[in-house]
Formats: structure tokens, sequence, C-alpha cells
């Protein structure tokens, strides 16, 4: 379960590389709020 957790983590800092900044960081605070 962690493991997957740090797998989509990932992807999305990945995917956030190539997306403006304000947009990226706004996926990765959703992001941390659904696995929160």
């Amino acid at each position: 379960m962690l493991k997957q957790k740090y797998f989509l983590t990932g992807i999305f800092i990945l995917s956030a590389e190539r997306q403006p900044i304000k947009l990226a960081w706004r996926k990765i605070v959703w992001l941390h709020k659904m696995i929160g």
C-alpha cells in the first residue's frame, strides 16, 4: 500500500516536470489530500 503511494507520487512529480509549476503544485497538493 505504502509502495503504491510512493509510486503514484513519483508519477505526479514526473508529469509535473512537463507542466507549468503552479498547475503541477496544485496536482501534488491534491494528491496529498487524497492520500492524507
